[in-house]
């Protein structure tokens, strides 16, 4: 059998292609396009924001050393708050999860795309084998690492082979499936790393100066990039923040706290709202 060439000339709004393992089967799984969603009138690059509450349901992410506060519980309590700030502000909000549910990483970064999100914030608290360590730190995705090419095509395609004669070199997929889903993913999350940065540094700067009133100077290590499967694939600029140390005692107390939380989530607000409200997003942060 010689090759074959399938063109589909379809609106579409997205495309998957698989190659079954057994046979020669290709799906291609298709939705149509979808006319524009209409949303309210809002000043500024950003109209909608997906508030990410990190973890829920049977992953309780990190556990607190004194009061055994769990990291799922306080990630919600300020996802809520952020997005009460937001929406005070006239931005359109979706929330991950609202609840005490499981979502996993990969619905999390869908559900981003699927609404149509301009920003997508994921709202952590962290821990340390030191307990010493405190303070605030704020991430963007890493691209540069082989890991990440890895990571995705492990999910997309399977097992995956370096190029031989390289010491470091992008990652290739073998296997059974296709490197659309891996392409198409790589090209959506390479285009807002710009974005992401400055608006993971406005955030961060903002959480600091605004904590520092009521709790003195809240050590802040900056914004840093990592391998977060939570980000990858998003269509829009994404950020990941720890906003404290669970594994801190002081830290764990201030998470518990009301105050605290509102003092994040009023943050938060304020920094999406500076970077709306731009009106040069080519500006450094």
């Amino acid at each position: 059998l010689g090759n074959v060439r399938v063109v589909l000339d379809l609106r579409i709004h997205s495309a998957r292609v698989a190659v079954k393992p057994h046979g020669a089967t290709v799906v291609v799984d298709v939705s149509e396009e979808k006319p524009p969603v209409a949303r309210a009138v809002q000043a500024g690059p950003v109209r909608r924001v997906i508030v990410d509450a990190g973890h829920g349901g049977i992953d309780g992410g990190a556990v607190g050393r004194r009061y055994k506060t769990r990291e799922k519980v306080v990630t919600l309590a300020m996802a809520r708050l952020t997005a009460d700030k937001l929406r005070a502000l006239g931005f359109e909000v979706v929330l991950t999860r609202d609840d005490d549910k499981f979502v996993s990483l990969e619905e999390r970064t869908a559900i981003a795309n699927r609404e149509n999100g301009d920003l997508f914030i994921s709202i952590h608290a962290n821990s340390n084998p030191s307990r010493k360590r405190q303070g605030v730190e704020t991430y963007v995705l890493n691209l540069s690492d082989d890991r990440y090419a890895e990571k995705i095509a492990r999910r997309e395609n399977g097992p995956v082979v370096k190029k031989k004669g390289r010491r470091k070199g992008r990652a290739r997929a073998v296997g059974s499936g296709s490197n659309l889903s891996f392409i198409l993913a790589d090209l959506a999350t390479r285009a807002s790393v710009t974005e992401s940065s400055r608006i993971a540094k406005l955030i961060h700067d903002e959480i600091v100066r605004g904590l520092a009133p009521q709790f003195g100077k809240v050590p802040g290590h900056g914004v840093r990039q990592a391998l977060f499967y939570v980000l990858v694939g998003t269509k829009m600029p994404a950020v990941l923040i720890e906003t404290s140390h669970l594994s801190n005692a002081i830290d764990e107390g201030r998470l518990r706290s009301l105050p605290y939380q509102t003092a994040i989530a009023e943050a938060i607000a304020r920094a999406v709202m500076a970077y709306s409200s731009r009106t040069d997003r080519g500006a450094p942060g």
